[in-house]
């Protein structure tokens, strides 16, 4: 599974583009911390989606949440 997952992602360098884009989805999402703000603003950049548990993104385009047990 986790080779699966490699080849099917792509690692993205942390630019300022990418990291003031983050930080307006910090702002805008208030129980976001930076590093979810990152992660969703890199998949928002590269038309990828956040395949994710955590509840922060749960009701937002491009995710993909799963319920957790």
């Amino acid at each position: 599974m986790i080779t699966e997952i490699r080849q099917k992602s792509r690692i993205v360098p942390l630019d300022t583009i990418l990291a003031r884009k983050a930080g307006a989805i910090r702002r805008m999402l208030k129980e976001c911390g930076l590093g979810d703000a990152i992660i969703y603003a890199t998949a928002e950049m590269h038309h990828g989606e956040v395949l994710t548990g955590d509840p922060h993104f749960r009701d937002l385009p491009g995710v993909i949440y799963i319920e957790k047990d």
